[in-house]
């Protein structure tokens, strides 16, 4: 996650899980914190490059993108 790959780190977390392997919760937390923050990055990325929205964030994003 130091290097903001956030959908490795996911994966990780589901092969772990998957395989019995405890994942310790405070590391859990800063995964899902770091996937939250990565799809509402990418959302707003989306709305403003492409206009289009997956959620609030993208949407807020493209239509003021648009409005400029």
């Amino acid at each position: 996650m130091a290097d903001g790959d956030q959908e490795l780190a996911v994966s990780i977390e589901s092969l772990a899980t998957q395989q019995g392997v405890a994942i310790p919760a405070e590391v859990a937390a800063r995964i899902g914190a770091a996937a939250v923050a990565g799809s509402v990055a990418g959302d707003i990325w989306d709305g403003i490059t492409k206009g289009e929205a997956t959620g609030w964030a993208g949407f807020a994003a493209a239509d003021t993108s648009i409005s400029w």
